[in-house]
C-alpha cells in the first residue's frame, strides 16, 4: 500500500469535514445526528491512518494526521491518547493542554473507552497505557499488532492444545468461549464488572498473553475482587508460562484450602502424572463428585480416552450425552470411541446424531476411510481421509493419512510432517508415537524409531506389532543381540501376528542368525 498517497488522496475530504465541524447544522436540525456520527467516522478513520503512519515510522506525517482527525471530531479518546504518547516522546506545542484535558479527563470516562478501536479508532502503542493502569486501552489495540508482539512460545497446533486444557481446567469444554467483545460489552455497561474482567483474563491465558492476563487480574483487584478469587487464576497463569512444577504445588494448596473447587481437582488430574498419588486422588474426588457438571464428564472422558480406559470414556460420554443430548463434542468423542472398540451400533449412532447437526461432518469421512483401510482399499481409504481433513484438522485424520501414505509407500516426507501435525494438536497419543515410528523405520532413522516404539508402550503396554516394530528399529541400529532376543520371543507366539508380520519376522530371524 502507498501510504504517503493514500493520506494526500484523503486531504479534500477531510477539509470538508473540518468545514463541518466547524459550522455544524443547528442543534434542532434533524440532520444534526447524522452529521455527528460521520465526524466521528472520519475522526476514527484519520486516526486509524495515522497509527498505520506510525507503524511505518513516519511520526511526523501521523503527528498531521492526528491533528486533523482531533479538528474533526475533538471528543476522540484514541486521538488524544495517541497525541500524549507522541508527545511523551517528542515535545507538542499543543502537550500541555493535552495532558491538562487528559488530566480533567480520567474521572470522567465512560463505558465507551472499552470499545475504543470501534468507537474512535486504534490505540498506538496500547499496551503502554495498560503498564500505566489503563487496562481498558486492550480495547483500541489492532489486532494483527498485538499478534505480532506477543512471545511465539508455542506453535499454532500447541496453542490449540493448551486453550483444550486451560478450557477442561476451568470446567468451560465442550462449550464455544464468548470472545473479548461481550465481556467489554459487559464492561461497558458496569466498569467494575470483575467477572468480566477475570473472564478476559482466561481469555489472554488462552492465546499465551499473560502479560495482559496478569493486567486483568490488577484490575479485577483494584475493582474490589477479594485475593483468594484469583488464586486459581495465577496458578493456570503459572502453568502457561511454563512453571508447571510452581502451578502443581499451588493448586495442592488450593485443594485443602478450597477442596469443593472442582477447578482445582482438575487442573491437578491434567496437569500431574499418571503415576503421580495426587493424580487418582484428584479423579477420584471428580468421579464422586461429577453429578450434572457437563463440562466436567466431558474432560472425564477425554482423559479417560486419552489413557485408552474405553469403558470408562463410555461412562462417562453416556452421562454427558443424557445431560444434553445434542452437544456435538460429547458425540464426536463417542464416536472415536465406538472406532476403537469397532462397536459399529454405537458407531453408527454417534455419526447418525452428528449428521443430523451437520451433514457434512467431518467423522463420516473418517468412518469411511477406515472402513476402505479395513478392507484392503488404501487408495479409497486416502482419498476419504483427504476429504475429512478439508473438513477439520483432526489428530485422527492426519495421523490416519500418514499412516496411509507410509502403508502405500508414498511421500514419506509428507507422512512424517501429518503425523507430526497430529501429535502437536494432541500430545501423547500412543497411536501416533507408534505411526510416526513406523515412518521413521522406513525413512532410515532407526533410533528415532526405537524411542517412538519405546514410547507407544510405555502409553499402551506392550503388543506383538511394537515389540516387532522395536526389533526392526535394534537390527536397523546394528543391535543385533537385542533384535535376535525380541524375535525368538515373537516366534513363539505365532498366533498373535497376522500373515504378513509373520513373513516380516521369518526373514528377520534369517537375517539375525
Amino acid at each position: 500500500m502507498d501510504l504517503p498517497a493514500l493520506i494526500e488522496s484523503q486531504r479534500p475530504f477531510w477539509e470538508r469535514m473540518e468545514r463541518m465541524a466547524r459550522q455544524p447544522v443547528p442543534e434542532a436540525n434533524l440532520v444534526r445526528p447524522y452529521q455527528k456520527q460521520m465526524l466521528r467516522l472520519a475522526s476514527k478513520i484519520a486516526n486509524n491512518l495515522a497509527v498505520m503512519q506510525l507503524e511505518s515510522g513516519d511520526e511526523p506525517g501521523a503527528r498531521e494526521t492526528l491533528r486533523v482527525a482531533r479538528r474533526i471530531h475533538p471528543e476522540n479518546l484514541s486521538v488524544l491518547l495517541n497525541l500524549l504518547a507522541l508527545g511523551r516522546t517528542h515535545e507538542l506545542p499543543e502537550s500541555a493542554e493535552l495532558e491538562a484535558e487528559w488530566a480533567g479527563l480520567q474521572d470522567e470516562l465512560k463505558g465507551e473507552r472499552w470499545d475504543l478501536a470501534l468507537q474512535f479508532g486504534y490505540v498506538w502503542q496500547a499496551r503502554e497505557w495498560v503498564k500505566r493502569g489503563f487496562v481498558w486501552a486492550f480495547s483500541g489495540a489492532p489486532g494483527t499488532v498485538e499478534a505480532s508482539r506477543r512471545k511465539p512460545s508455542m506453535s499454532v497446533e500447541s496453542t490449540d492444545d493448551a486453550a483444550q486444557l486451560l478450557d477442561q481446567a476451568y470446567l468451560a469444554w465442550g462449550a464455544s468461549p464468548r470472545d473479548e467483545l461481550f465481556y467489554r460489552a459487559q464492561l461497558m455497561k458496569d466498569g467494575r464488572d470483575t467477572d468480566a474482567l477475570m473472564a478476559l483474563c482466561r481469555l489472554a491465558l488462552r492465546r499465551n498473553d499473560l502479560e495482559a492476563a496478569e493486567a486483568y487480574i490488577a484490575e479485577a483487584l483494584a475493582k474490589g475482587l477479594p485475593e483468594e478469587e484469583v488464586l486459581f487464576d495465577r496458578a493456570m497463569a503459572d502453568h502457561v508460562r511454563g512453571e508447571t512444577e510452581k502451578a502443581l504445588a499451588a493448586l495442592a494448596t488450593l485443594s485443602r484450602q478450597f477442596p469443593g473447587d472442582e477447578r482445582i481437582w482438575m487442573a491437578l488430574l491434567l496437569l500431574s502424572e499418571r503415576e503421580d498419588p495426587v493424580n487418582a486422588a484428584a479423579l477420584k474426588t471428580l468421579k464422586d463428585r461429577g453429578g450434572a457438571n457437563l463440562p466436567l464428564r466431558l474432560a472425564l472422558a477425554s482423559v479417560h480416552l486419552s489413557r485408552q480406559q474405553w469403558a470408562d470414556a463410555q461412562a462417562e460420554l453416556e452421562k454427558a450425552i443424557q445431560l444434553d443430548s445434542r452437544n456435538t463434542q460429547a458425540w464426536e468423542m463417542m464416536a472415536t470411541l465406538a472406532q476403537e472398540r469397532r462397536n459399529k451400533p454405537l458407531l453408527d449412532a454417534s455419526l447418525q446424531a452428528l449428521l443430523a447437526r451437520d451433514p457434512g461432518h467431518f467423522l463420516q469421512y473418517q468412518n469411511e476411510g477406515v472402513a476402505h483401510y479395513r478392507k484392503g482399499d488404501l487408495e479409497k481409504a486416502e482419498a476419504a481421509f483427504r476429504k475429512g481433513l478439508q473438513r477439520r484438522r483432526d489428530p485422527a485424520l492426519l495421523n490416519n493419512l500418514a499412516h496411509i501414505l507410509m502403508e502405500r509407500g508414498g511421500d514419506l516426507p509428507a507422512a512424517l510432517q501429518l503425523v507430526d501435525e497430529a501429535m502437536k494438536r494432541k500430545p501423547g497419543v500412543a497411536a501416533f508415537f507408534s505411526t510416526r515410528g513406523a515412518i521413521h523405520l522406513k525413512m532410515g532413522r532407526f533410533e528415532e524409531a526405537r524411542d517412538d516404539f519405546q514410547e507407544a508402550m510405555k502409553k499402551q503396554g506392550r503388543s506383538e506389532t511394537l515389540l516387532l516394530q522395536l526389533a526392526l528399529s535394534y537390527e536397523g541400529m546394528g543391535d543385533r543381540a537385542r533384535a535376535f532376543t525380541l524375535a525368538k520371543a515373537l516366534a513363539l507366539q505365532p498366533d498373535k501376528l497376522d500373515a504378513g508380520q509373520k513373513r516380516e519376522l521369518k526373514e528377520m530371524l534369517k537375517r539375525l542368525r
